[in-house]
């Protein structure tokens, strides 16, 4: 035996492996060791910043930001986002646990389809979105929003106390929102003593049950359902009619509503103070057949 072979040991000792099989292995398990040890992290974490920075319409900022394997996507530790970002610059949101997973391909749209879940105290999120270059869909279905998170998402333009339950589908084209459906409810809407635009005082308000249901085409929405108030409850509205979104300023969008309008007698008195012209208006039940017309920021009662 020549010395080259006894330097080399037999294939009879790897049976039924072979040599090609022990590289394929090694080089598999010398890249998986590469790839757990390789920093993704700060990576994404570069790439998201850099993306971030452009959008100074809509600013958002998070603590650390991790890569997950399965389902694969990324998770954000308190992720915040300015009120800019849905047409309110005063407010702000948070979420302390937040994840953008891909989950599999979309075929309505074709596309990708993602998930971003997110969690805020009692605030649960799970949005749906189907990304394509046809465009994009986003479902979100029974989105539960907590009081404090409500509040944050307001900011002090609105002096409400409320928590929501929220479904919708919204189509987007471009960086347009094409059209949209959505159904928003709350069992525990109270309206806190205040002076409407700093003249008119109003009581406190337990209304309790808010219904708002309707659609969306061309930054146009239209209303088919706008229930406040249980019809025991001291103030009882159902409206129906339509908003011209403004969608950087939302406070500001136009509102065009008309409907009936029950309330107890104090609460009337007061709403005479704001509106006079209702008072002649009330019928022998106590409704009153009523519009509200202006921006939502600053409403009249016609």
């Amino acid at each position: 035996m020549s010395e080259e072979n006894d330097n080399q040991l037999p294939d009879s000792i790897y049976p039924g492996i072979g040599k090609f099989k022990i590289f394929i292995y090694f080089t598999f398990f010398l890249l998986l060791g590469i790839l757990l040890n390789f920093n993704f992290s700060k990576v994404i974490d570069s790439t998201i910043k850099s993306a971030l920075k452009k959008m100074r319409s809509c600013p958002i900022k998070y603590e650390t930001v991790a890569m997950e394997m399965f389902p694969p996507g990324i998770s954000f530790e308190n992720l915040q986002l300015s009120g800019s970002c849905f047409g309110n610059k005063n407010a702000k949101v948070s979420l302390s646990e937040s994840a953008l997973s891909l989950i599999g391909p979309s075929f309505s749209p074709p596309g990708l389809k993602f998930r971003l879940k997110g969690k805020e105290n009692k605030t649960k999120l799970a949005i749906y979105a189907s990304v394509s270059p046809l465009g994009q869909l986003i479902k979100m279905e029974k989105i539960f929003l907590d009081k404090e998170f409500v509040k944050n998402m307001t900011g002090d333009d609105v002096k409400i106390d409320l928590s929501l339950l929220v479904d919708a589908q919204i189509k987007i084209s471009g960086n347009d929102i094409e059209s949209a459906s959505f159904n928003i409810r709350s069992k525990d809407l109270f309206f806190p003593a205040q002076n409407i635009n700093q003249i008119f005082p109003l009581p406190a308000i337990p209304f309790k049950t808010l219904k708002i249901k309707g659609i969306i085409k061309k930054k146009k929405v239209s209303f088919q359902q706008l229930i406040i108030g249980a019809k025991s409850s001291p103030m009882f509205v159902d409206f129906k009619g339509s908003m011209n979104l403004n969608n950087k300023r939302f406070m500001e969008s136009k509102i065009d509503l008309s409907g009936k309008l029950k309330t107890t007698e104090d609460i009337f008195t007061a709403l005479t103070l704001f509106s006079p012209g209702i008072k002649s208006k009330k019928q022998s039940d106590g409704s009153v057949d009523v519009s509200l017309k202006g921006s939502l920021k600053s409403p009249k009662l016609l």
